[in-house]
């Protein structure tokens, strides 16, 4: 039996040169046959860690996919050893507990997570993350169907054969959701977890890749994909058939949330400055402030495009605004016609041209927003 332990590090070369050999205190005396230390660094590395991985007998890789999660998919595919150990670069999770986890992993059990929320573990986040922490796993608990109480802590133990037969695609944290969900499809239900009580602390030296909205954003567009993917798949789960598909629902159903948050922003920007200017500046000054909320929300939430380059952003902005002016035009063409020229009478040419207009803006807006960049973290 054999383990690969796997460090997803974006910039951490410093802390990996004390992690690594700690780590080596730690799993040694666990006897495994064959460890390997696997690590998986930027496409381009920012730092000296392929020195430091070379110092320390490392096996160094770049990721090939963007964004954590290209990372995590990076790592699944160069594993080479039975069992998949994987864990943050900054120190912050309490890898003492390690052999724990080891003995943990029977032969019956499928994956084993350090866990901050079950009796013995803790965490030294601020309360209000540590709220919205045990919030979102409460979710997740409901939304994947699986009695876990840690999902997000990435500090984990999974068999290698498993991981590497799963069609995992988020780019975000929110891939150690999607792998508990798809192993537990791919299992037929039946799936074994153990957690293992553990200590998350603040990191030891650098900055946080994560971003508190990113976070967010990421985890509820999960909490909505495990749903929809739960209800299509059944207990006949095809990741060739019902991956895509559970994804275009997802991302259907956050568009026609937001349309209709961007609809009630245009019309309540429309009544309050329509009686201190006139109804046609009003009503161009609503538009404007629909649109920027459309594509903030678009963007993000509906697109997963987290790219905030400038030249990116001003291209994606023009082409947006661009595409959202074209189907404004024709939005008033088919009216006229429907109504002027066929004499289509009732709400039906409104309603035959909202649909087409709701379409062409999520064909476009999926152009727009095609080009999504990331690193590790």
């Amino acid at each position: 039996m054999g383990l690969t332990v796997t460090i997803l590090a974006y910039h951490e070369a410093e802390n990996l040169k004390w992690l690594l050999p700690d780590l080596k205190k730690v799993i040694d005396p666990l006897g495994i046959d064959r460890v390997e230390y696997l690590i998986v660094d930027s496409a381009e590395p920012t730092d000296d860690t392929p020195e430091v991985c070379r110092a320390f007998g490392a096996r160094y890789v770049n990721q090939e996919e963007p964004g954590y999660g290209g990372a995590y998919r990076t790592a699944i595919c160069h594993a080479r050893e039975e069992l998949f150990l994987i864990l943050d670069a900054d120190g912050s999770q309490d890898y003492t507990q390690i052999p724990k986890m080891y003995e943990a992993m029977t032969a019956d059990t499928d994956v084993v997570i350090g866990s901050r929320y079950i009796p013995g573990g803790s965490t030294d986040d601020a309360k209000s993350s540590q709220v919205m922490s045990k919030f979102l796993n409460f979710c997740f608990r409901i939304g994947i169907g699986v009695n876990v109480h840690d999902f997000s802590d990435s500090l984990r133990l999974c068999r290698t054969a498993d991981l590497q037969q799963l069609h995992l695609t988020s780019e975000n944290f929110d891939i150690s959701e999607e792998l508990i969900l798809k192993l537990k499809l791919m299992k037929g239900g039946d799936i074994t977890i153990k957690e293992v009580p553990v200590s998350f602390k603040k990191r030891i030296m650098g900055e946080s890749k994560r971003s508190l909205m990113k976070f967010i954003v990421c985890f509820g567009r999960m909490l909505v994909y495990c749903f929809v993917l739960r209800f299509i798949a059944g207990k006949r789960y095809d990741p060739q058939r019902h991956d895509a598909r559970a994804q275009q629902i997802t991302d259907l159903l956050l568009y026609g949330v937001i349309g209709v948050l961007t609809t009630a922003i245009n019309l309540l920007a429309y009544f309050l400055l329509d009686g201190v200017m006139h109804y046609l500046a009003a009503n161009v000054i609503a538009w404007v402030v629909a649109v920027l909320f459309a594509f903030i929300t678009n963007k993000t939430i509906v697109f997963n495009n987290w790219n905030w380059k400038r030249q990116a952003l001003r291209r994606e902005f023009a082409s947006f605004v661009g595409s959202r002016v074209a189907t404004g035009v024709l939005d008033m063409l088919m009216l006229w016609l429907m109504v002027d020229v066929m004499a289509i009478q009732g709400p039906l040419p409104k309603i035959l041209d909202a649909v087409v207009v709701i379409v062409l803006n999520y064909v476009l807006g999926k152009t727009v927003f095609r080009d999504k960049k990331g690193a590790v973290g």
